[in-house]
């Protein structure tokens, strides 16, 4: 009977044992530990933020709006890194299409060492970048992008109309403040116009000839600068050059893909798209005189259909970014716009809008329709 009794306990204490035993194993682990690999690009991330806010105080772009960083690629022998920047509207929390900075990290054998594009050397960076972090098309596009040629007459081109329909509303993210990011100048009269995550046609804005066209790069492709068309205007001098950049793929009409092809003013050309180096849907418009590329050191040029800074676009991140800030301050009208930094406007927005647009209409910049385009007023 004992021994009954000792082999009774003995299977509720190993019951009780294992029960308890079986507790204390499904308790809740520890937090995993995150990858090497993703601690160090949340440390690159850091200290790019880090460079970043150290510039804010004088580069206006990185002032006035958010900068987030979208992507880190580090080297395989882990001594560079590759760093996408994107500009966020701080009003509203939309990021603002363009195309996206480029920041560099360098392993010192201490720390990361930080090179932004406003950073002397940044071009050094692009071409000696390792090739599993920019291909040589990518480089080949950025190097391009930031050779400033010596224009023989610094010009002001007129008679250009918005290049959209009429009725639609159109926003710009950013037009001198391209210098932030391409600091050779060569953006500085450019524009980035974009309805937010949305395509939209476009109008020639001028009249032209085609003088390049690529329609084959596929959405997703950041490999190049993307699909474009270039319109060759003989009537000036010297002979200038329409850039519509990011354009969809095929989207550009097949009679427009001869070279020469006559185009009129308000012509479809294409639609707006984000292919190529893009953080969103929008057009990259720009006017230059380099006849042996697609690209070129964009001139002056006013729109007959705007009507702030002598009809040129500009929103509050631009102000102050110039190579030159006399000649930018005078072309901006800096005196008036500065009186709210922001864009004078209608007080109730147009049918035309969408619900999303009414209810940011006091606070984004935009232009309205006006005579078969779109205008901007300043206060």
């Amino acid at each position: 009977m004992n021994r009954k009794l000792v082999i009774i306990f003995f299977l509720i204490f190993s019951s009780i044992f294992i029960v308890v035993l079986s507790i204390s194993t499904n308790a809740a682990p520890p937090p995993p530990t995150p990858p090497a690999d993703e601690i160090e690009r949340e440390i690159i991330e850091q200290v790019v933020m880090n460079a970043i806010d150290g510039q804010r105080e004088y580069v206006l772009g990185y002032l006035v709006n958010d900068v987030q960083v979208t992507d880190v690629q580090v080297s395989q022998d882990e001594s560079w890194g590759v760093v996408s920047l994107e500009m966020i509207d701080p009003h509203t929390g939309e990021l603002l299409p363009s195309e996206p900075g480029l920041a560099f990290v360098r392993w010192t054998g201490s720390d990361w060492a930080v090179t932004l594009p406003t950073d002397p050397g940044w071009i050094d960076l692009v071409r000696s970048a390792p090739e599993d972090l920019l291909t040589d098309e990518y480089k080949i596009s950025y190097i391009e992008m930031y050779q400033t040629e010596i224009l023989s007459v610094q010009a002001t081109y007129s008679g250009y109309l918005l290049p959209w329909e009429a009725g639609r509303m159109v926003y710009l993210s950013q037009s001198t403040g391209h210098d932030q990011y391409i600091p050779s100048g060569s953006a500085h009269y450019s524009f980035d116009f974009y309805i937010s995550k949305t395509m939209y046609q476009l109008r020639a804005s001028k009249p032209g000839t085609v003088w390049r066209t690529r329609w084959d790069v596929p959405n997703g492709d950041a490999s190049d600068m993307g699909n474009y068309i270039v319109l060759r205007d003989t009537s000036t001098s010297p002979t200038t050059y329409q850039l519509y950049l990011h354009l969809a793929q095929g989207s550009i009409p097949v009679e427009l893909r001869t070279k020469g092809a006559i185009v009129s003013q308000g012509q479809f050309i294409g639609i707006a798209d984000d292919t190529g180096q893009s953080t969103g849907h929008h057009l990259h418009f720009q006017v230059h005189t380099n006849p042996n590329s697609y690209w070129g050191t964009s001139v002056d040029i006013t729109f007959d259909d705007v009507d702030i800074n002598g009809g040129r676009p500009r929103r509050e991140s631009d102000l102050n970014i110039a190579p030159d800030p006399e000649m930018y301050a005078a072309n901006f009208g800096i005196s008036t716009y500065l009186a709210t930094g922001l864009l004078l406007i209608p007080l109730h927005p147009p049918a035309i809008c969408s619900s999303l647009e009414q209810g940011l209409w006091p606070i984004l910049p935009r232009f309205m329709s006006k005579d078969g385009h779109l205008t901007m007023k300043a206060v």
